[in-house]
């Protein structure tokens, strides 16, 4: 996804309710097909995702079994608040900024599953 696309791909993210992040989130990290957008293009702009406190790097050669772990671990029922930040702040995440987006899980055993995936 080209920078613009990206900013406004996130504008749109900030302005949805959970339910309906989650289904944004899952379609562009967790793209249940065969074939995946290849995101070693330095024009691909992608914001960093972080589960409580796991920046998990996602990957176009994510196995299936890991997706679908990811996917199980990140419904509705076990997210308690998605923040999205799509304006860099005085702390520089990476550069270019392309954004981040921080996930607070209800269940603090989700951190702990999360490390054990190796993502």
């Amino acid at each position: 996804m080209a920078r613009m696309q990206n900013q406004l791909w996130l504008a749109t993210l900030k302005s949805k309710d959970k339910i309906s992040q989650l289904t944004m989130i899952r379609e562009r990290y967790l793209p249940i097909r065969s074939t995946v957008i290849s995101r070693s293009d330095s024009a691909y702009f992608c914001p960093m995702l972080v589960v409580n406190g796991v920046p998990l790097a996602i990957t176009e050669d994510l196995n299936e079994k890991l997706r679908n772990d990811l996917t199980t671990l990140l419904h509705d029922a076990s997210i308690s608040d998605i923040a999205v930040l799509d304006t860099q702040a005085n702390v520089i995440f990476c550069r270019p900024f392309s954004g981040a987006i921080l996930i607070v899980a209800k269940d603090k055993t989700v951190q702990k599953k999360l490390r054990r995936l190796k993502i």
